[in-house]
């Protein structure tokens, strides 16, 4: 796969988990303005993982989803030791982390990658540092 397939694969994982996770968590929320918060962050990662998708499939490729088992039985563990807004903020927070992390390394790596893969990169990031800063008062 060529660097802006390989970025573009990287972007569509990232927004993707970012959805299941908060899909998860929106429903368990009873905290109305977490809940919409959280909503919030669901639309900018759909909007990423559409936009990446989209252009993938310009290349003609398929997206290919990440595995989501371990990450939906991770949350569900999670979520019955405790669902408190806080505890779903803190989770958040350390995907948030895990995405910061991802994104800047495929940036790195793929930097030879399309104006429109990094652009759409560089958001994505971007989203995950806000993120960061939008759920601490949840904590």
């Amino acid at each position: 796969m060529d660097p802006n397939a390989k970025l573009l694969q990287d972007i569509y994982e990232n927004a993707t988990m970012g959805k299941v996770s908060l899909g998860q968590l929106i429903k368990r929320c009873e905290d109305a303005n977490f809940r919409k918060a959280m909503a919030d962050q669901f639309a900018e990662y759909h909007e990423a993982q559409t936009e990446a998708q989209r252009l993938l499939k310009a290349t003609h490729l398929e997206p290919t989803p990440p595995p989501l088992f371990p990450l939906k039985a991770h949350m569900r563990f999670n979520l019955r030791l405790d669902s408190t807004p806080s505890h779903m903020a803190e989770m958040l927070m350390q995907g948030s982390l895990l995405g910061i992390i991802d994104l800047s390394r495929s940036l790195r790596e793929y930097a030879q990658a399309g104006e429109q893969a990094r652009s759409l990169g560089a958001r994505l990031l971007r989203t995950e540092e806000n993120n960061l800063r939008r759920l601490q008062p949840y904590l």
